[in-house]
């Protein structure tokens, strides 16, 4: 979440980033069924303190990310090595 701070995303946004992600990770399908999996079959707006934004506006914010996806991409790939170092290790 620091990478998303850094690269201008206000605290709202990187909420809404986290859901997004999340989302698509625990039920991986369209936009539109992200959306409905935080409105009907989630509480990932509630533990993330978020009111619920139009679908439009998510679709928004998806694009926002994904215009930073190398950078987003590289800190992944950094971090997973880092961890998987240091399971090697111990």
């Amino acid at each position: 979440m620091d990478l998303l701070r850094e690269l201008g995303f206000s605290e709202t946004r990187v909420r809404i980033a986290a859901a997004l992600v999340i989302g698509r990770m625990m039920s991986p399908d369209s936009e539109a069924h992200t959306y409905n999996w935080m409105l009907v079959r989630s509480a990932i707006l509630d533990l993330l303190d978020l009111e619920m934004p139009c679908a439009n506006s998510l679709y928004r914010k998806g694009d926002h990310l994904y215009t930073h996806r190398e950078a987003l991409c590289r800190s992944c790939l950094i971090s997973c090595s880092s961890c998987l170092a240091l399971r090697g290790r111990s």
